[in-house]
């Protein structure tokens, strides 16, 4: 999964790529999820896992964060 997002991270030359797993028990419904983001190198920037909200909340963080110090 992580070379896969890390190659498309590159391809696409995305500011950041949040990439994880599904399947029967998780990314898809009513269940935990993690994700992992990487920047345009495929580098890994941040984790977050927990409730959708959990996660979308983090990446909100990490994209203000990342908009702050670019100004």
């Amino acid at each position: 999964m992580l070379a896969h997002g890390a190659a498309k991270a590159r391809r696409k030359r995305a500011d950041l790529l949040a990439v994880n797993a599904v399947g029967t028990d998780r990314g898809f419904g009513d269940v935990p999820n993690a994700v992992v983001v990487l920047d345009a190198d495929g580098a890994e920037v941040a984790r977050a896992h927990g409730t959708k909200q959990e996660v979308g909340e983090a990446l909100v963080e990490l994209i203000a964060a990342r908009l702050t110090a670019s100004d």
